[in-house]
C-alpha cells in the first residue's frame, strides 16, 4: 500500500520547511513534502501560518483553489504567547470566505523550538484521524469538488457577460475621446486660418488658397494618426489584437478651393462711392488752393483732380481687399466645418470597424474559454461520479 502524501504550504516565513522536517520524522508512514510532482496525488494539505500576526488576504487566497482536505497549523507558538488569539482570528477570517473553510481544524505547533523537542503532536494526531476517517476525507474532497465546479461555471458566465460590455464601453470611450480631439483640432485650424485672413494682402491670396488645402490635408492626416494611436491603445488595453486595415481610407470631402463669387452690384456701388469721395476731395482741394493765393485756380483743379482720382482708386482698392478677406474668412469657416464633419465621420467609421473586430476576437476567446471550462467541468464531474 502506497504511503499518503502530505503537502505543507504557507506564506513566506511561516516555517514551512521546519514543519516538513518535523512531520517527516514523526510520520514515517507518510510522505511529507513542500511541493508535489505532476500527477502525484495528495492525501492532505497542511496550511501553515505564523503566530506573529493574523493572516492577510493573500494568505487566505492560497486555500481557495485546493481540492484536498486541509488542516491549518499556527506555527512558532513557542515564541508567541498570544498565538491562541491569532488562531481564533485566523479561523474567523477563513469562516468569512465561505462554508468550505468553516470546518477546517486548527492546531498550534512548534516545529523548531529554541528549547526542547518539536511540538507537533496535535498536528500528527489530526492527520492520523483524518487518514483513519476515510469517509470524512472523501466527503471533504467531494464538497470541494462541487464548490470548485460552481465557481468555474459562475466565473465563466460572469466573464461572458462582462466581455461584451467591456468592449462596447472601451470603444464608446475611445469614440468620445477621439471626437472631442478632432473637434478641437479643427477649431484650432479655423482660428489660425482666420487670423491669417485678417492680414491677407492681394499678393498673398493665391498662396493662401494653396495653404488652406495643405492645412486641411495635414489635419486629416493628424486625425487618422490619432485614431491609429487610440486603436493601438485600445487593443493593448483589451489584450485583443486588431486586424490590419486593408480597406483604403476615403479621401477627405473638404473642398479646398474658394467658391467663385460675383459681386457686380457691389462693385458698381463701390465705384459710385469711390467716385463720390474722390469728387468731394477734388473740389475741397481745388477750393483750398484757390483761397490760398490768387492765380492758382488751374493748379487747384489739377491737384484736386489728382487727389480725387487717388482717393477713388484707394477706396475701390481697399474695399476690394476687404471683400477678398471677407470671402476667404467665410471660406475658411466652411472648410473648418467640412473638416470637422469629415473627421467625425472617419472616427465613427474606424471605431465601428474596430468594435466589430474586437467583438469577434473577444467572442473567439470566449469560445476557447468555454471549451477549456467544459473540459474542466467534465473532469470534475467524472471524479464526482466516481466518488458517489
Amino acid at each position: 500500500m502506497s504511503r499518503p502524501v502530505v503537502l505543507v504550504i504557507g506564506p513566506p516565513y511561516a516555517g514551512v520547511t521546519s514543519l516538513v522536517a518535523a512531520l517527516g520524522e514523526r510520520m514515517a508512514d507518510a510522505t511529507v513534502v513542500e511541493a508535489v510532482a505532476d500527477g502525484e496525488t495528495v492525501g492532505a494539505v497542511v496550511f501553515a501560518v505564523s503566530a506573529v500576526a493574523s493572516m492577510a488576504e493573500s494568505d487566505c487566497a492560497l486555500l481557495d483553489g485546493l481540492l484536498e482536505p486541509v488542516i491549518a497549523a499556527v506555527t512558532k507558538i513557542d515564541a508567541h504567547r498570544g498565538w491562541r488569539d491569532v488562531l481564533a482570528a485566523n479561523r474567523a477570517a477563513l469562516a468569512g470566505r465561505g462554508r468550505l473553510h468553516c470546518d477546517i481544524p486548527w492546531v498550534g505547533v512548534a516545529a523548531a523550538p529554541d528549547l526542547g523537542e518539536p511540538g507537533v503532536d496535535d498536528l500528527v494526531a489530526a492527520l492520523r484521524r483524518g487518514f483513519a476517517d476515510v469517509e470524512g476525507f472523501r466527503r471533504q474532497r467531494l464538497c470541494r469538488l462541487q464548490d470548485r465546479r460552481r465557481r468555474i461555471v459562475g466565473d465563466h458566465r460572469r466573464q461572458r457577460s462582462t466581455t461584451a460590455l467591456t468592449v462596447r464601453g472601451a470603444v464608446a470611450q475611445a469614440r468620445v475621446s477621439l471626437t472631442h480631439w478632432a473637434r478641437n483640432r479643427c477649431a484650432v485650424m479655423v482660428a489660425e486660418l482666420r487670423a491669417e485672413t485678417a492680414t491677407l494682402s492681394r499678393a498673398e491670396a493665391a498662396e493662401f488658397e494653396a495653404r488652406v488645402g495643405e492645412v486641411a490635408a495635414a489635419v486629416t492626416a493628424e486625425v487618422d494618426a490619432q485614431i491609429g494611436h487610440e486603436l493601438d491603445a485600445l487593443a493593448e488595453r483589451l489584450a485583443v489584437p486588431l486586424p490590419t486595415l486593408t480597406d483604403p481610407v476615403p479621401e477627405p470631402s473638404v473642398r479646398t478651393e474658394p467658391m467663385p463669387t460675383t459681386r457686380r452690384d457691389e462693385n458698381q456701388l463701390v465705384v459710385i462711392l469711390g467716385v463720390g469721395f474722390g469728387l468731394g476731395v477734388a473740389l475741397a482741394a481745388g477750393r483750398l488752393l484757390a483761397s490760398v493765393a490768387d492765380g492758382l485756380d488751374v493748379a487747384g483743379l489739377v491737384v484736386g483732380a489728382v487727389l480725387g482720382l487717388a482717393v477713388t482708386l484707394w477706396v475701390i482698392g481697399i474695399r476690394g481687399l476687404l471683400a477678398i478677406r471677407a470671402g476667404f474668412d467665410r471660406w475658411v469657416i466652411e472648410v473648418g466645418a467640412a473638416a470637422r464633419s469629415d473627421a467625425e465621420a472617419r472616427v465613427a467609421m474606424r471605431l465601428l470597424a474596430a468594435e466589430v473586430a474586437l467583438t469577434a476576437s473577444a467572442a473567439e476567446r470566449t469560445e476557447k474559454s468555454s471549451a477549456r471550462m467544459a473540459n474542466l467541468v467534465a473532469e470534475i464531474d467524472a471524479e464526482i461520479r466516481a466518488m458517489t
